[in-house]
């Protein structure tokens, strides 16, 4: 039987007993993972969310959830409140209502989650624990921790008679250490995720915790993800983990994937080293045509063999080589997403198209700030703000491939919700019924926000379409050069048509004609050296021409790589690049033309 993918996330933070402490964190932390694992993006699970129920409601919504599932569904329950354990050493996960000195009917047992876990149908379950244990409530707490307390022997995997079944606990902390909050067990600071959940929120929003870049992200590199994280900021807090579970569970997907680049075919890895600059040349024609292919896996391995071209190669080749890669950058129509003003609950949206070949569009990215969702598809990048709470919502989305990376910054503050239109009827017209109590539990679905009062469409952020982008300054440059270039060798060569044709012994000719007179010499002589150096001077200045114009072009083109849609003027580059190699191509021309017409 297929099932689905169901969350459910129990958060307390306001006790009624002044002894157990308010914690900071726990509706920020519900929060922040409700959005994490709720994006169809990202997690695509249905998810509940329980604020701060007394202990009766909070065991119900438990059972409900293990209980009403299916052999196919995967569940995860997310708990974040305090672990408080009894005198003979039993753990017990604390409610609004919970009396440390009654915990056995105002607290919910550990094992009472374990007999529900157990009991449920479901063979896929993991349960993350972000509470403190052992007593470590905050500082200067009244209830005494009389020993130690294993969380994971509370939930050690059993087996029920439910075949294939698999169960997965992580834990922020183990045994007698506190889960922190931020850096400290104090209330100095407003709410924000604990160091434990906002390393599973990072680690399933930005992707980083897919280590194998296979698009998913399976349990065993969360845990890993978050073991290190949370050692990094806290070395005083060390994640345990306890898996009975048969194959990978994959609880997210990721923005990343590695693309298997497929080697070059040997005839054209021949062609790249071959020793003739002619046949390197022609090799980087084909990686061309393979790095702008369909064929993925072909364009990745073309995209290596011009990376190894652009580093070991001569200059010639290898600047060819980085211009044909130019070709595959990730570009985004844009860089900067405004929404601006938009009202709370409504659903605004917007798409950035990446451009570039198909390689180029199939890059991975990750996003700064889990209010911001993402949908990759052919057609780019499809942007929402988390509209369910007011306040400002900003980030970046990073785009990359394997040469370089790019931002689109995001940015929307949302407002309260615009009223409904007032309409007037009779005075006598009955008036509806006082709206009831919020239910103090949230339950949010994929792709399904919170429902709201009819409202003006939100202001739309409408993105310009402009013209064509001005040709860049750099590009017009490259064009004169080359030409400057072409007619500097044409002269040249030409100069030495007319000397060769001449020869040595019209010279000697003229002096002979004058009667050999010093003077005589001495002029022929100077118009001899001055044709000469005329004819070098040209011919180097050609040459320095053509160079620079190939050059300038290619600073050239890097600069509209840098801002696309600022700046245009490829054609323009790729005309002066031609241009260039033409005027070389043209000089032995030219001198054999002027040769063969002084015969």
């Amino acid at each position: 039987m297929s099932g689905g993918r169901k969350a459910l996330i129990i958060a307390n933070d306001v006790y009624e007993n002044p002894s157990l402490g308010r914690l900071r964190s726990p509706v920020q932390d519900a929060r922040a993972l409700a959005r994490a694992l709720g994006d169809p993006g990202i997690g695509g699970f249905e998810v509940r969310v329980v604020h701060n129920e007394p202990a009766y409601q909070m065991a119900g919504h438990i059972e409900d959830f293990f209980l009403d599932a299916v052999p196919g569904d995967l569940l995860v329950l997310h708990l974040s409140c305090h672990g408080v354990k009894s005198e003979s050493g039993e753990l017990f996960f604390a409610a609004r209502n919970t009396r440390p000195d009654r915990l056995g009917s105002t607290a919910v047992p550990a094992d009472f989650v374990q007999r529900c876990m157990r009991g449920s149908r479901s063979r896929s379950i993991v349960l993350f624990l972000d509470c403190c244990y052992g007593g470590a409530f905050t500082e200067g707490a009244v209830v005494r921790a009389s020993g130690d307390v294993n969380v994971l022997d509370s939930f050690a995997g059993q087996s029920s008679g439910h075949g294939g079944r698999g169960q997965a606990v992580i834990t922020a902390s183990t045994s007698m250490e506190y889960a922190f909050e931020g850096d400290q067990l104090s209330e100095e600071s407003g709410p924000r995720p604990s160091i434990f959940t906002n390393a599973l929120v990072e680690g399933l929003v930005t992707g980083d915790a897919d280590s194998d870049e296979d698009g998913q992200v399976s349990l065993d590199e969360l845990y890993d993800y978050v073991f290190d994280r949370v050692r990094d900021q806290n070395p005083n807090q060390t994640p345990s983990r306890s898996f009975d579970l048969q194959g990978e569970l994959y609880l997210a997907r990721s923005g990343r994937r590695r693309i298997q680049p497929l080697p070059v075919p040997p005839d054209l890895r021949a062609a790249m080293t071959d020793p003739s600059i002619f046949a390197r040349r022609g090799a980087i024609t084909e990686l061309r045509h393979r790095l702008t292919s369909d064929n993925l896996p072909a364009a990745a391995g073309a995209r290596d063999a011009l990376q190894e071209m652009a580093h070991n190669d001569i200059d010639y080749i290898a600047t060819a080589a980085q211009e044909a890669l130019r070709e595959a950058l990730v570009q985004p129509a844009e860089h900067r997403v405004d929404f601006g003003q938009v009202p709370q609950h409504s659903t605004p949206s917007h798409t950035v198209p990446v451009l570039g070949p198909p390689l180029a569009r199939a890059c991975s990215f990750q996003v700064s700030n889990c209010g911001i969702h993402v949908e990759q598809d052919a057609t780019g990048l499809h942007i929402s703000p988390d509209t369910s709470h007011q306040g400002s919502v900003q980030g970046d989305i990073l785009l990359k491939d394997p040469i370089q990376e790019t931002a689109i910054h995001v940015e929307a503050i949302v407002t309260a919700p615009q009223p409904a239109a007032v309409t007037t009827g009779p005075r006598n017209e009955r008036t509806s019924p006082p709206t009831a109590e919020r239910p103090s539990w949230e339950k949010t679905a994929p792709r399904q926000p919170p429902p709201a009062r009819p409202q003006a469409p939100p202001p739309e952020r409408v993105m310009r379409s402009r013209g064509s982008p001005p040709t860049h300054g750099k590009a017009f440059w490259a064009l004169g050069l080359a030409i400057a270039s072409l007619l500097s060798l044409t002269w040249a060569a030409w100069r030495i048509g007319d000397f060769a044709a001449v020869g040595v012994s019209s010279y000697i000719d003229t002096v002979k004609a004058a009667g050999g007179g010093s003077e005589t010499i001495r002029s022929v002589i100077e118009q001899a050296l001055w044709d000469i150096l005329t004819i070098l001077v040209l011919t180097a200045a050609g040459i320095v021409l053509s160079i620079k114009a190939r050059r300038l072009a290619g600073q050239s083109n890097q600069a509209i790589s840098a801002s696309p849609g600022r700046y245009g003027g490829r054609g323009v580059n790729q005309a002066a690049v031609i241009l260039s190699w033409v005027a070389i191509a043209c000089a032995p021309l030219a001198l054999l033309l002027r040769i063969s017409s002084g015969m």
